[in-house]
């Protein structure tokens, strides 16, 4: 054999190794694309975003999940309900697994995902499972990209994304706190009884006045 067909049989020999060493810490991806999983996306009235998730993995190492912001908070658990190391970093969480794992639960809190510009929101996040979409319940969506398919999750209106990246804006509907009040109804005719009262007063009133000159 050539030595250089033999460097090339351990060049690929060696990829292959790496190939199943990344595979072996990271994420089971799915055909189709993406990790086989599923995440909902909670989107509150300030901006803030909840990312909750349960990645299925394989074997030990570190899991990194980008989310396209740096978390505020973000706590992470393996199928048997053990709490696992997380980092935070600059766009997303850095898992650390142990033996055997085959899954993560992760809940992650982001503040940076969502900006305003005069009444307009807009978000924007990245998502390594197909995600579901939950808008503040004031929300009128005005843009999505990609389009998403519309369903109904717990009553509330969704938005489901495949994996990838996300952007949606959006603006909030007054609230009753800051609505207007509203106008001042028109003053109603006495009942019959009030009419009656106001006679005995007028009567009383009178003799009052007769006594008195």
């Amino acid at each position: 054999m050539a030595l250089g067909s033999r460097g090339g049989l351990l060049v690929a020999a060696s990829s292959a190794v790496l190939a199943l060493t990344l595979l072996a810490v990271t994420a089971a991806a799915a055909p189709g694309g993406g990790w086989g999983c599923e995440a909902l996306v909670s989107v509150g009235v300030d901006g803030s975003v909840w990312f909750n998730s349960t990645i299925p993995v394989s074997g030990n190492g570190s899991l990194y999940v980008r989310l396209g912001g740096r978390p505020a908070y973000a706590e992470a658990f393996d199928e048997s309900g053990l709490l696992l190391p997380v980092d935070l970093v600059d766009d997303g969480v850095r898992v650390e697994l142990t033996t055997n794992t085959s899954s993560v639960e992760i809940h992650v809190l982001l503040l940076t995902l969502t900006s305003k510009q005069g009444e307009e929101w807009r978000l924007a996040y990245t998502s390594p499972c197909n995600s579901t979409l939950l808008l503040p319940e004031a929300a009128i969506p005005s843009g999505f990209k990609p389009q998403p398919e519309v369903i109904l999750y717990n009553g509330s209106i969704a938005f489901q994304f495949p994996p990838g990246n996300v952007s949606v804006t959006y603006f909030l509907a007054p609230t009753e706190a800051h609505s207007q009040p509203p106008p001042p109804s028109s003053p109603s005719s006495p009942s019959g009884r009030e009419w009656g009262a106001l006679a005995v007063a007028a009567s009383a009133s009178a003799a009052g006045a007769i006594l008195l000159a």
